[in-house]
């Protein structure tokens, strides 16, 4: 018997040794680090041609309208994926789950730490991706977000617990939102507009704005058109066309328009071509003193835009044709060229002052506004007690308050413009708020008016200043089976939805994709008996757009009394 069992002692003894010498995919024996690895890279090296055989002048100065010909540099395309779990010796642990398709950055997640013992000082120290762990406490409203990356250390003193984190943010905590589900769906926004973001394409003038009086303190909502002189102003109607330069694909986008050439008086730059007459009232808004009109459509980047009409004074901009007539050689007054840069007179034909806040959805009387430089919202030269004062947005009562009736557009007296424009607009009173000479110079933001618009939005572009906080509601659709959270990548399993003051479950109640921050209810009558209810949500969501990072200090310590309880101080 004891020849037996001495038989299965060393048995058990070789299947131990057999597990000790199995090796990883690196050939690491798993006695030193067992890690389980899954994942794949893919590379792909490609190059393509574009062959465009009807050009156009104005084709061939773009580099993308394959007039050149020829195959375009090699490009190295990869996309790497991969998952890593594991043990390295006893106390390290690997978690990483990372994948370069991802469109943002906060779905990853690369986490090492160590595990100490039950009777060690150090209990653990994370690495990566960590979570700031608070006590447990009904006074704690709200948190740090669970996403961020950096260093946490856990250490235990006897009865002491002493827990410090170091990290960069990358989410965070929404701590509560109510919703108005019924009829129409009411949902809270929250966004910063930064001084670079004016909409572009859309609002230019019809005149040159440097011949205007008072130029560049000049209001687009509140123009003195008796200071206007007639050989500047244009008469009641100012025709506007359009010329699109097409894509190489043989179809002409401008059949069906008026030939004519486009000029620009500050140089010899003449575009001959086909244009598009845009119906006034339809394709673009104009004002009533004719000098500026909006675009209902933002116009293409490649696209050219000019403008004809009479002055008050008689004199003729262009030849204000309405339709082709071969026997006449038309000219129209250039306002938009595609790559325009601040030295040529179109550049400043374009509006630089009006934001966009919302489309048709914005409840206005629910819209507040606030400006701010380094997130201050009082001039440091004391000549207003807020920016939005200062910048003219504001009431004449409250500094605070943002001029809903006056700097809002459209405005409930703008003659047919809500019907060309469906959105709404912040237009500041002047047409360079941000290079005010009131402002110190290093206040200013001279780049967002002498930059051209396809490099402020790249990485080389110039970086902003000032920026608006908009909030307001937004009326959503009249489904009551779905609920937009207007918020995008959610953390999975961090939301709470709270209707009659029953907390919703998750697969029961409703379904949420996080990616959109779309809930759908799987019971709308049953949670909503009237057609009408609240929805309390609270959640968190991943960091996607940042103006900086925000670093993060945290530490707790706590003192255990046993079974009794214990005592915590969060910092």
């Amino acid at each position: 018997m004891a020849a037996l069992y001495g038989a299965n002692n060393l048995q058990v003894q070789y299947i131990n040794a057999a597990v000790e010498d199995r090796q990883t995919i690196l050939g690491i024996p798993t006695k030193y680090a067992d890690l389980r690895i899954d994942g794949s890279v893919f590379l792909e090296l490609r190059s393509d041609r574009l062959r465009n055989l009807t050009c156009t002048p104005a084709q061939v100065l773009d580099q993308n309208s394959g007039c050149r010909g020829g195959f375009k540099a090699p490009r190295l395309d990869n996309e790497f994926n991969a998952k890593v779990g594991g043990l390295i010796g006893s106390r390290l642990h690997v978690n990483v789950d990372y994948d370069s398709r991802r469109e943002f950055n906060a779905n990853n997640d690369i986490q090492v730490y160590y595990q100490g013992l039950q009777d060690e000082i150090l209990q653990r120290v994370e690495i990566g991706t960590v979570s700031f762990r608070t006590p447990p406490s009904r006074f704690l409203t709200s948190a740090i977000p669970a996403n961020n990356f950096g260093l946490n250390a856990t250490f235990e003193f006897g009865a002491f617990t002493l827990q410090g984190m170091m990290a960069t943010q990358e989410g965070s905590v929404v701590g509560q939102r109510v919703y108005s589900v019924g009829a129409t769906t009411s949902e809270p926004q929250d966004r910063l507009v930064r001084d670079l973001d004016f909409e572009s394409g859309r609002f230019f003038w019809a005149v040159d704005p440097v011949t205007l009086p008072n130029y560049p303190f000049v209001d687009i909502l509140n123009l003195d058109v008796v200071a206007i002189p007639p050989a500047i102003q244009p008469e009641a109607q100012v025709r506007v066309y359009r010329y699109r330069t097409g894509v190489g694909n043989g179809i002409n986008p401008n059949l069906g328009g008026i030939n004519a050439i486009g000029f620009r008086p500050d140089g010899p730059e003449r575009v001959d071509g086909t244009w598009q007459l845009l119906l006034q009232g339809a394709d673009y808004y104009l004002d009533p003193s004719a000098t500026w009109f909006a675009l209902a459509t933002r116009l293409d980047r490649n696209d050219y835009l000019a403008v004809s009409y009479l002055t008050v004074g008689g004199t003729q901009v262009g030849t204000f044709p309405s339709a082709e007539n071969p026997a006449v050689t038309d000219s129209l007054l250039l306002v938009a060229i595609p790559l325009q840069g601040p030295t040529e007179q179109t550049f400043r034909h374009e509006m630089r002052q009006v934001y966009r806040i919302s489309g048709a959805d914005l409840e206005k009387s629910t819209l507040k506004v606030t400006v701010s430089l380094n997130q201050s919202e009082r001039p440091s030269n004391d000549e207003a007690q807020t920016y939005l004062a200062f910048f003219g947005l504001a009431t004449p009562p409250d500094p605070h308050i943002f001029d809903i009736e006056n700097r809002l557009f459209p405005r409930t007296r703008d003659p047919g413009a809500d019907l060309v424009l469906r959105e709404s607009y912040i237009a500041y009173p002047t047409l360079k708020p941000f290079v005010d000479p009131r402002l110190q110079p290093n206040e200013r933001a001279d780049s967002v008016y002498n930059s051209p618009v396809y490099l402020l939005l790249t990485p080389e572009g110039p970086p902003s200043r000032f920026q608006m906080r908009l909030e307001y509601a937004a009326s959503g659709g009249t489904d009551p089976g779905s609920l937009n959270l207007d918020a995008l990548q959610i953390r999975r399993g961090s939301e709470q939805l709270i209707a009659g003051g029953r907390v919703l479950e998750r697969g029961v109640d409703y379904e949420i994709n996080y990616d959109l921050g779309q809930v759908t209810f799987n019971s709308p009558s049953t949670l909503f008996p009237s057609g009408v209810g609240t929805i309390t949500a609270r959640f968190e969501e991943r960091g996607i757009f940042a103006v900086a990072p925000t670093s993060i200090l945290g530490g707790t310590l706590g003192y255990s009394f046993g079974e009794v309880g214990s005592v915590n101080l969060v910092a």
